[in-house]
Parts: C-alpha cells; sequence; structure tokens
C-alpha cells in the first residue's frame, strides 16, 4: 500500500517543442510563460522547435529565446509562417533574436524560414548565422521576397561558410531571378553535396538556367529537381540542362511544370531522363502537349521507368487514343501508376502567351532543341 502511493508521478519528456500552430499573436511574456516552463522542463531532450502559424512581440521573442537558448541538443528549427509583414522596426529584432539564439546550437542541421515576408535586408541579419553554422544541411526559405539581390547576398554568406555542405536548399517563389540563381549555382558547384535543388516559380530565365545547369554536373547525386515555372525552354540554356540531367543517374523526382517547352521540348527532356532509372515522380503539367508522337514517346518512356509512381500531364491537350494508350501502358506493372491527364485549360494560352512577350527568339516549343 505504501508503495502504490508513493510512487512518483511518471515524467516524459519531449524531443519536438511546438508552439501550437492556431494563428496567434503573442504580446506579453505571460502569454508564453507555460510554453517557457515547458521548454525548461525539457531543455536536455529537446532537438526540434516548430514556433510557425504565430507572430511573436520583440519582448516575447527574447523571453523565449531565453528559454530555447538552454536545449543545447536541437537540430531542427521550424521558423516558418512567423512574419506577416516587414516592419522595418520590429521585424530586425526579433529576427536578430532568433538567429543570435540559433547561433548557440552546434548541431543545427536544418532551418527553415519558409512563408515569411523576409527581403534582402533578412539576408544581413540571417547571414551571420549561416556562416558560423557548418552543420546546416537543410535550408528552406520558400515563399519569401528575397529578391534578386536577396539571392546574390544569400550566395554570398553561404560561401563564406567553407565547411558547410547543404542537401537540400529549397527556395521557390522567391523572386530570384538571373542574378540571383547564378549566383547561387556558383555556390552549388563548389558544395558538391546537395541531394535536392527547388527553385520554382523563380521568374529564372537562359543565363540562370545555364548556371543552374552547370552546378547540376558538379551535384551528381542529386535526387530531387524542381525548376517549375520559369523560362528552361531557350534553345542554348535547354541544352546545357539536357546534358546536366543525363549526368543525374539517381534523380527520383522532377518537376518542370509551366516551363514553355512543348511537344518537342518534353521528348528532349525524357531523352534526358533514361539514365534515371529510380525515377518515382515526373511533373510536364502545362507544358502544350498535344500530339501523337510525344504521346508514344511517354508510351515507351513509362515502359522503361518500374518505378514510377506520379506521372504529371495535366494541362495536355492528347486525343483520347493517345490517352488510352498512355494509361494502358501505366497497367503493364504490378504496383499503381498515377497518371494525372486533364484537358488544357484556357489560361494555358495566356501564360504561353506571356512567355513569348518576355523572349521573343526561342520560349515557344516550336523551336528546336538540341538534345
Amino acid at each position: 500500500m505504501n508503495l502504490l502511493f508513493s510512487k512518483e508521478e511518471e515524467f516524459e519528456e519531449i524531443t519536438v517543442f511546438e508552439i501550437p500552430p492556431v494563428g496567434k499573436d503573442y504580446k506579453t511574456t505571460e502569454d508564453i510563460y507555460d510554453l517557457c516552463q515547458t521548454v525548461k522542463m525539457n531543455s536536455q531532450s529537446i532537438t526540434e522547435i516548430i514556433l510557425g502559424h504565430n507572430t511573436y512581440s520583440d519582448d516575447v521573442m527574447e523571453e523565449l529565446a531565453e528559454a530555447i537558448q538552454e536545449c543545447s541538443n536541437i537540430t531542427i528549427a521550424n521558423l516558418s509562417s512567423i512574419f506577416r509583414e516587414w516592419d522595418d522596426f520590429y521585424t530586425p529584432k526579433i529576427l536578430d533574436t532568433l538567429s543570435r539564439t540559433l547561433l548557440g546550437f552546434r548541431e543545427l542541421e536544418e532551418l527553415d524560414l519558409s512563408n515569411n515576408f523576409l527581403t534582402v535586408q533578412a539576408v544581413d541579419i540571417v547571414g551571420f548565422l549561416l556562416e558560423n553554422t557548418p552543420t546546416l544541411k537543410i535550408l528552406r526559405i520558400d515563399n519569401n521576397r528575397l529578391g534578386a539581390e536577396g539571392g546574390v547576398k544569400l550566395a554570398e554568406s553561404l560561401k563564406n561558410s567553407a565547411e558547410l555542405k547543404l542537401f537540400v536548399f529549397s527556395a521557390e517563389n522567391t523572386k530570384l531571378e538571373d542574378a540571383g540563381i547564378v549566383s547561387l549555382s556558383e555556390v552549388f558547384g563548389e558544395m558538391q553535396s546537395l541531394r535536392e535543388i527547388c527553385v520554382s516559380k523563380n521568374d529564372i530565365k537562359k543565363q540562370g538556367i545555364i548556371a543552374l545547369s552547370k552546378a547540376l554536373v558538379k551535384n551528381d547525386e542529386l535526387q530531387i529537381l524542381r525548376i517549375a515555372d520559369n523560362f528552361i525552354s531557350d534553345p542554348a540554356a535547354f541544352s546545357k540542362l539536357h546534358g546536366a540531367l543525363k549526368n543525374l543517374r539517381f534523380l527520383s523526382i522532377i518537376d518542370v511544370a509551366d516551363c514553355c517547352l512543348g511537344n518537342k521540348g518534353v521528348g528532349c527532356l525524357l531523352d534526358s531522363l533514361h539514365p534515371s532509372e529510380n525515377l518515382l515522380e515526373l511533373h510536364l503539367e502545362y507544358n502544350d502537349l498535344d500530339d501523337t508522337q510525344i504521346g508514344e514517346i511517354l508510351v515507351n518512356f513509362i515502359l522503361s521507368k518500374r518505378y514510377l509512381e506520379v506521372l504529371n500531364l495535366a494541362g495536355s491537350n492528347f486525343d483520347e487514343e493517345t490517352i488510352e494508350k498512355i494509361r494502358k501502358a501505366a497497367g503493364k506493372f504490378d504496383k499503381e501508376l498515377r497518371i494525372i491527364i486533364e484537358e488544357n485549360e484556357s489560361k494555358n494560352d495566356s501564360f504561353f502567351d506571356s512567355c513569348l512577350d518576355i523572349n521573343e527568339n526561342s520560349l515557344h516549343h516550336d523551336f528546336m532543341y538540341i538534345c
């Protein structure tokens, strides 16, 4: 009986500390008190922090940072969706507090700053952290407003850390443009360590694609490449990309949706992917595919990729016979292959018109691709 009533209440340690993502605006230190106590009680077991989908005043962030800095074993920091806008006074202060705190984590491997309102000014603050965190392997900054200048500055910070060898770099929809991706590609080429590169929706054109392609050649263990909604169909640029893709034997996912490739471009792309025996996903949606010849090429491609799980052809305009051949080829394997085919949407026409406006020399699918 004595043993029963004297038994200590079991304390279950937590490894992931997440502030509930409910869109709350933490304004006072009292608002965060209980959460800080939780952090302090689990300081030795916490390895991951998730602060996203809430906002914090500078006082609250100082209090939270003081608690978090006691967690010496943190390897993952998810700071996505914190800044809804850029305030010239408060945002730099809060970002600086976070950066100084993260500097204390000597084993930090993953940093997610996605879905914030970070501008080029943010790179000046976060840059010092990146330069002094050689353990970092995964960097995600999707859906921000870095711009071309921010991309150049980000590249400088990454370059200043000679020991930094990223596995994952993701900066989709950050307005990098050619200038930003050219600078970043130079760093990628020096790292030679990347397994995943995601730079979709960045208004990247000829020079940017050429620079990125050169970097891909030096990262021959790359497994995931997402470059959708950029202008990769310039003949000179596509020729470089075609050659680089042939070198990526471990490629498992490639996304080139909305890239103005057309029938000929996709045909050449499929040719470059033959060495990628372990391809799992191929995204070709909204590339103006419509003739039977590319349909036959797709059928043969499907039959050559035993592990393919997803083939996205949404927005294509194949006839029923071609669609049936594609689906029949997909059914050759025992496992399920998800084929996505939809009717061509009217928005596609305006998209291709805009491509022609941007580069009148080469961005239509009737131009010759060098394979």
